[in-house]
């Protein structure tokens, strides 16, 4: 329920509420709770809107309607005309500039982003990247090994991965990171010398493959923008999983994180594909070899958050009805009404009468996010949060990237994720940063 808040607090952003207003909204209604030893107990570190899932829905309501001073009526559209960047045929477009022929002809290489991906981690982590040797179940899967130095000298292994990176038939379709084996000091091993065992883990995307020409030549295989996202999402996923330092495998890596702590570094990764600092680094014209042109990449800032305020209310809409069929003990029989009821405070541009979304909800009925779709919203918080902090001190700044690897990917789930987040920011997330990255503050 709490990432349900800082949904609707974008929505205040997106009515009109001023920063000031909306981050004392926040505060407001954060307090933490008073622990009552008849109903449950205090939960340490979570907002009370978390810790008191019963009262959500009312108290969402109540927000809601407070949100609700600015008119859905009087809210003017945006129109984008050529001055702000897109050209005919471009325009309303949510990702205009993917679409154009100098994007398309600009678009980052493989090996070119693996590259800058792995040197990134390299100077934030302090860890290295190497190829390494294993049986693979198809001849474009790479595995590759990731060490530290030892103070006395040598190299650490702390995990290795599995690179399927390209679509072919027969391969199940999306991207994801899966879990090989967990970091565990195993039991049955204390006889002998190795008794650590190391994490592993499965990257699994599915780029357009390598083109083999006419001539026999191969063009590496080319990615959007979207599939850099993509990439550093998952190693996110992937590094959590294996720089961790967790002995116990029930809460190393990503086992035993809160679930909606669990997106935080994935989602803090994409961050990065945002910085042109590091995206130049990641492009190069297939022919050319030239990085992209800052022109075209301020063109992809300008349409990254088109209609970004309709998308946290469309985020808004979802969470309180999740939260609403999960609350009250009357909704499974008045689930049409009640999903109206939510559209009428939240709407903007409500569907027609005849729409039954409700009937392929599957994230709620089928997804394992029951009650917890506004875990989405609550991870981005968190992860822009934390990218912020890069954004004071400097985005290749190897101290503040090993504060980052010590208190949150080293941690896994050996203790509360709020108390992580704490350990590296030195308080607890705020807002503004989620506000600012979706161009609704300044």
């Amino acid at each position: 329920a709490l990432a349900g808040l800082c949904a609707i607090l974008f929505a205040a952003m997106a009515m009109g509420m001023g920063a000031s207003d909306a981050t004392s909204l926040w505060r407001a209604l954060t307090k933490k709770p008073e622990r009552d030893m008849d109903t449950q107990p205090a939960i340490v570190g979570v907002p009370a809107l978390a810790s008191r899932p019963v009262a959500n829905a009312g108290l969402l309501e109540g927000v809601m309607r407070l949100l609700g001073h600015k008119p859905k009526e009087v809210i003017e559209p945006i129109v984008y005309t050529e001055e702000d960047g897109f050209e005919d045929g471009e325009r309303g477009f949510f990702n205009a500039v993917e679409n154009s022929e100098t994007a398309n002809r600009q678009r980052p290489i493989v090996p070119r982003v693996l590259e800058g991906l792995f040197k990134l981690v390299e100077t934030l982590f302090e860890v290295q990247i190497r190829p390494d040797s294993a049986p693979v179940w198809h001849d474009s899967v790479r595995f590759y090994r990731i060490e530290r130095e030892r103070p006395q000298g040598g190299a650490e292994l702390l995990g290795q991965f599995y690179l399927d990176p390209y679509a072919r038939p027969g391969k199940r379709p999306g991207a994801w990171m899966d879990v090989v084996r967990s970091r565990w000091q195993r039991p049955d091993l204390q006889q002998t010398t190795a008794t650590l065992q190391t994490p592993v883990a499965h990257l699994v995307c599915n780029f357009s493959s390598p083109l083999v020409q006419p001539d026999g030549q191969v063009r590496p295989a080319l990615l959007t923008h979207d599939d850099v996202v993509t990439l550093f999402h998952e190693f996110g996923h992937g590094l959590h999983h294996m720089l961790t330092q967790v002995d116990e495998m029930a809460v190393a890596g990503i086992s035993g994180v809160e679930w909606d702590a669990v997106e935080l570094p994935s989602q803090f990764m994409e961050n990065f594909c945002w910085e042109w600092s590091v995206l130049s680094r990641l492009t190069a014209h297939v022919d050319s070899g030239e990085s992209l042109p800052r022109p075209l990449f301020d063109r992809m800032l300008a349409a990254r958050n088109f209609q970004s305020g309709l998308q946290t209310l469309r985020q808004v809409e979802f969470a309180l009805l999740d939260m609403r069929i999960h609350t009250e003990a009357e909704a499974p029989a008045r689930i049409q009404a009640l999903i109206d009821q939510v559209r009428d405070e939240v709407s903007v541009n409500p569907p027609p009468a005849f729409n039954r979304f409700q009937h392929s909800f599957s994230h709620i009925f089928a997804g394992g996010y029951s009650a917890g779709y506004y875990s989405y919203k609550w991870a981005e918080l968190l992860s822009a949060d934390a990218f912020a902090a890069f954004e004071e001190e400097g985005v290749f700044n190897p101290e503040t990237g090993q504060r980052f690897r010590r208190e949150i990917l080293e941690a896994g789930g050996s203790r509360p994720a709020m108390d992580s987040f704490k350990a590296f920011r030195g308080r607890e997330p705020n807002i503004d940063a989620l506000l600012r990255h979706q161009g609704m503050a300044g």
